[in-house]
């Protein structure tokens, strides 16, 4: 039957696809592997891809809302209560408070 044939072809070229597939991961691994191993033989190595991986992210990130600064005399009385921001300030409120213990 002719219908049967091409569902066969299908398969056949299904499966050599797949197999192809299997053996392009297993090549992957492998490859991943030795990186790993590599690694596992020379720690330093890992130490300086965590280090630039580090400062990748660092130069990446935005520095955080008021870093460095000290926090207002008043406690952010005057300017809307919210550490400096708010009503007065030129940031939209963040949603702290900050209460002086001393």
């Amino acid at each position: 039957m002719p219908g049967d044939q091409t569902g066969d072809e299908r398969a056949r070229e299904g499966l050599v696809h797949l197999q192809a597939a299997t053996l392009e991961v297993i090549a992957a691994a492998r490859a991943f592997l030795d990186v790993a191993e590599g690694l596992a033989r020379e720690p330093g190595a890992l130490a300086a891809i965590a280090d630039a991986a580090v400062a990748v992210v660092r130069a990446a990130a935005p520095a955080p809302r008021g870093a460095g600064a000290a926090p207002p005399e008043d406690g952010g009385r005057e300017s809307g209560g919210a550490g400096g921001r708010g009503a007065g300030g030129d940031e939209p409120p963040s949603g702290v408070t900050r209460i002086r213990l001393s």
